[in-house]
């Protein structure tokens, strides 16, 4: 099972976060682990969650690995909205979808709900996360580690969806 998640907005100061691949795919396979992101996802499927009432939580990992576009305040903490869980539940259901909207809504931090939930659970599925701003490479997060790689470096992931 795959969800390739392409987020429709990217975050405030987005880059692409790496800059420690330890290569571990091997140059046919065009893509390396990023120890920072593999950081990041062991912390997100972890990570604390607090109810905070009406619906919402929060979720926490704590200091150290921070959500990858966010460079510029290193947030490790997530507000899930009330609506967050209907709404991975609805799409968890289609073949495909595409979420849209207004600049600023929280598509982007909702698309970090959804992988907290996916991480979760057992088996956690493979997951190809491909920015706005980066719209070339990708993300796989894939048996507890992060690989970063060409869009074309998943294809055999892509496949399997």
């Amino acid at each position: 099972e795959l969800l390739r998640i392409a987020a429709a907005a990217a975050l405030p100061g987005a880059a692409l976060p790496g800059g420690t691949g330890v290569h571990a795919g091997g140059a046919a396979a065009g893509y390396s682990e990023d120890l920072e992101l593999t950081a990041f996802a062991r912390a997100l499927r972890n990570a604390q969650v607090t109810s905070l009432g009406h619906g919402m939580q929060l979720i926490s990992f704590g200091p150290g690995p921070f959500f990858p576009d966010d460079v510029d305040l290193h947030r490790s903490d997530l507000v899930a909205r009330e609506f967050y869980s209907k709404l991975f539940e609805r799409i968890s259901m289609m073949r495909s979808s595409l979420l849209t909207g207004i600049p600023g809504t929280g598509k982007s931090w909702w698309v970090w709900y959804a992988v907290h939930r996916l991480l979760n659970q057992d088996p956690s599925p493979a997951i190809v996360w491909q920015t706005f701003k980066h719209a070339n490479t990708c993300v796989l997060f894939k048996g507890g580690r992060a690989f970063v790689g060409a869009l074309s470096a998943f294809t055999s992931e892509l496949a399997d969806a």
